[in-house]
C-alpha cells in the first residue's frame, strides 16, 4: 500500500527552499550608453530604424490534481491474556485492509514476561500482549501503530524499547515511542499514491507524573503542557515535509460523550502548527467527528479490539477519512466487538453506532452512507 521514505524527517528541517521567479520570453539587454553624445546617436539610429517586435508564446501545462487518499483509523488495539488465540481482528479484514493507510492504537506492551520484566509502577491495568499480535495486525491490513499512550510504559523502559523493537522487525511503522525523546517523537512519513503523509503519535494521559520536572519517561512522546514544545514541533516538522498530516493523540477523560475545553484548545493549536488529521483514543467511547479550519477531528475512536464492559464501550467503528477535495470527508463503518473480538456490526448495533456519533458531531450528522455531512442542527457537544 505503501513505500516508507527513508531519511526524510532527518533532513526536513535543515533542507532550504528558495523559489526564484523567471519572466518568460524575456532577453538580455546591453548597458545604456551613459554620456550625452553616446545617447543622441543612440536616439537617432532608433528614429532611423525600423524597430520590430518578437511575440514569444509561453505554453503552460496544468498538473493533474492529486489522487485522493483513504486514511483509515480505529481505536485502542490489545490481544492481552488469550486474546491472541481468538484472531481478535480476523473478521475485520475487508474494512482494515480498505483504506490506502491504515493506522490504529496499540494500547498494550509487546513482547514476552522475560523479556519486559516486572511493571515499575502501581496501576490498576497493566496490559502485555504477545509479539503474535503484530503479525495479525499485519495481516489484517494495518499498516502504521501508535505507540504513545498510557499503557506503553506500564512495563517502564524496557517494556516500552521491547515493543518498538518487536514493532521495528516487523512491517508495521511504529511512531511515539523509542529509546530516547529524539526517536519517540521523530515522525513516521510514508508514501502514498506519490504524495507524502506524515504520521506524528502523542499521549496527554497521564499527565500527573510530569508535574514533577525531576520525574522523566523519555521513552514516550509525550503532549502534556510540559511537553508543548517538543509535541508541537513534532507536527510542524511532519507539516514542513509533507502533503498530509496525522496526529495520533491519547487524550480525553474516560468514559466521557464529549471533548472538554481544554482538549478543543490543544486541538486547535495542532491544527494550526499544521495537523491535517487528528484522530484521539483514550476515552473507551464513541465520540463526535467534525471538520475544523479544513482538518478532520474524530474526537474518540473508542475500544476497537479490546477486553469491554459492553455497552457504550462495546460498540466501535472503522472511520475512514479521504484527502484530496476542498474539505476532507470522513465516513465510519460500524463495528462491535463482543469479548474484545472486532466484528461488523449487525443493523441494530449499526444503527446505535450511527446515533451515537451524530449526536456528538457539531455542525453535523451520519447520513445512511455513513458519511458526515452539514447540519446546522444543535449536538450534545455544541
Amino acid at each position: 500500500m505503501f513505500a516508507l521514505l527513508v531519511g526524510i524527517a532527518a533532513t526536513a528541517c535543515t533542507n532550504q527552499i528558495s523559489v526564484v521567479t523567471v519572466s518568460a520570453g524575456a532577453a538580455s539587454e546591453p548597458a545604456a550608453p551613459t554620456d550625452e553624445t553616446a545617447l543622441a546617436n543612440a536616439s537617432t539610429e532608433t528614429s532611423s530604424t525600423t524597430s520590430s517586435t518578437t511575440s514569444t508564446t509561453t505554453t503552460t501545462t496544468t498538473e493533474p490534481p492529486p489522487e485522493p487518499i483513504v486514511f483509515g483509523f480505529v481505536g485502542d488495539v490489545q490481544m492481552i491474556g488469550s486474546m491472541a488465540s481468538q484472531e481478535p481482528v480476523a473478521q475485520v479484514t475487508e474494512l482494515l485492509s480498505a483504506p490506502d493507510l491504515m493506522i490504529v492504537n496499540l494500547e498494550t506492551v509487546i513482547g514476552e514476561p522475560g523479556e519486559v520484566g516486572n511493571p515499575p509502577i502501581d496501576k490498576d491495568f497493566i496490559f502485555r500482549s504477545p509479539p503474535e499480535t503484530l503479525d495479525q495486525l499485519v495481516a489484517a491490513g494495518v499498516d502504521v501503530v501508535a505507540l504513545a499512550n498510557n499503557h506503553s510504559w506500564d512495563y517502564g523502559p524496557r517494556g516500552a524499547l521491547t515493543t518498538r523493537e518487536y514493532v521495528d522487525a516487523s512491517p508495521l511503522i511504529g511512531v511515539g515511542a523509542g529509546a530516547d525523546p529524539t526517536i519517540a517523537y521523530e515522525p513516521a512519513f510514508v508514501e502514498v499514491h506519490d504524495q507524502t503523509v506524515g504520521i506524528v503519535s502523542l499521549s496527554r494521559v497521564p499527565c500527573d507524573w510530569s508535574r514533577e520536572l525531576a520525574a522523566v519517561r523519555p521513552e514516550i512522546a509525550w503532549g502534556c503542557d510540559r511537553f508543548a514544545i517538543p509535541a508541537i514541533s513534532s507536527i510542524a516538522r511532519a507539516a514542513e515535509a509533507a502533503d498530509h498530516t496525522i496526529v495520533m493523540l491519547h487524550a480525553g477523560t474516560e468514559i466521557t460523550t464529549c471533548p472538554d475545553a481544554e482538549l478543543r484548545r490543544v486541538i486547535s493549536v495542532y491544527i494550526e502548527a499544521g495537523a491535517d488529521v487528528i484522530a484521539i483514543s483514550h476515552p473507551h467511547v464513541l465520540q463526535g467527528i467534525e471538520v475544523i479550519d479544513g482538518a478532520a477531528v474524530l474526537w474518540s475512536t473508542g475500544n476497537f479490539a479490546f477486553r469491554n464492559r459492553g455497552g457504550r464501550t462495546g460498540r466501535s467503528a472503522v472511520f475512514e477519512v479521504t484527502v484530496g477535495g476542498a474539505d476532507p470527508q470522513i465516513r465510519i463503518h460500524p463495528t462491535v466487538l463482543p469479548g474484545g473480538v472486532a466484528q461488523p456490526a449487525l443493523l441494530g448495533p449499526a444503527i446505535d453506532v450511527h446515533l451515537e456519533v451524530s449526536d456528538r458531531s457539531p455542525g453535523g450528522r451520519i447520513g445512511l452512507d455513513g458519511v458526515l455531512v452539514p447540519d446546522p442542527t444543535p449536538s450534545r457537544c455544541d
